[in-house]
């Protein structure tokens, strides 16, 4: 995969990604280690687009894995505030709210705290103060 990225072949990064975080027997550590890798790569992606096509690619990696809460959030999060860059607010609150965050017992409490305030944030900006 870092040779595929060196030379900016995106897509196949993330198709590498997919491929072998879905794959049946593989053991946590390396999917972990993977998606750490990719989160860490996202940042020196050269366009905004790539951004958003790996922080979704990380996304379906890492959704569903009880050992990738942290890291799911994270991204959940990314993604959240990219939205809100882009404009899309309620785009970005329903994306954060899918989220129950105090179940994820991986997180410490300090990251929980600051998700869920980083959640009231987005949905008192829909001025949606039931759910607050």
């Amino acid at each position: 995969m870092n040779l595929a990225l060196t030379h900016r072949e995106y897509a196949r990064v993330r198709e590498f990604l997919l491929m072998l975080t879905k794959r049946r027997g593989q053991l946590k550590k390396p999917i972990t280690d993977m998606v750490q890798w990719a989160q860490g790569k996202v940042e020196s992606m050269p366009s905004r687009e790539e951004r958003i096509a790996m922080l979704e690619c990380l996304n379906q990696a890492s959704d569903g894995k009880m050992f990738l809460e942290r890291e799911y959030a994270q991204i959940v999060k990314a993604q959240a505030i990219m939205l809100e860059e882009d404009g899309k607010p309620e785009e970005a609150t329903k994306h954060v709210q899918e989220i129950q965050i105090e179940t994820y017992g991986s997180l410490t409490t300090a990251e929980k705290v600051d998700f869920i305030l980083y959640q009231m944030k987005l949905v008192l900006a829909r001025r949606d103060f039931v759910r607050c």
